[in-house]
């Protein structure tokens, strides 16, 4: 697992700081670790984030739950990918706003690229699980899968 694994999570634990935000964040700051290591001060200062954001950045104290996060992972023989690493898809890394943090269970092959993946929030709103439709949409999109 990557070195800098634990702050990534963190970012991605942290409510109102998503895929734009972490993007911004990533633009000013040389490091995900850097941006937990950065006053407050300078948090707020990187456009969109704000004192509010900045205050919980700075502030972040669920390391426990970053390390069940950790655990969960390796037990499960997740992958972990940012947008940053070779091994993240480039079709998705294509898209418009790719997310910064991916999980993968299993392997990425060269084939995949014509794949289609639901990537999407693990605690979806009635939107997302309406959309998600159980993937029944992707089954009549592609019906010779």
């Amino acid at each position: 697992m990557r070195e800098d694994s634990k702050y990534w999570i963190a970012l991605s634990m942290i409510n109102g700081v998503g895929i734009v935000l972490t993007r911004s964040l990533l633009q000013e700051f040389k490091s995900v670790e850097d941006i937990f290591k950065a006053p407050k001060k300078n948090l707020a200062q990187v456009e969109g984030i704000g004192t509010k954001n900045a205050e919980a950045i700075a502030n972040f104290e669920d390391w426990n739950l970053v390390e069940k996060e950790i655990a969960k992972i390796e037990k499960l023989g997740i992958k972990l990918f940012t947008f940053k690493d070779a091994g993240f898809p480039k079709s998705l890394y294509r898209t418009y706003n790719p997310p910064p943090l991916l999980y993968v269970k299993g392997n990425i092959l060269e084939q995949d690229v014509l794949s289609i993946a639901i990537v999407g929030s693990r605690l979806p709103d009635r939107y997302g699980r309406a959309c998600g439709n159980g993937g029944h949409d992707c089954k009549r999109a592609c019906p010779r899968y």
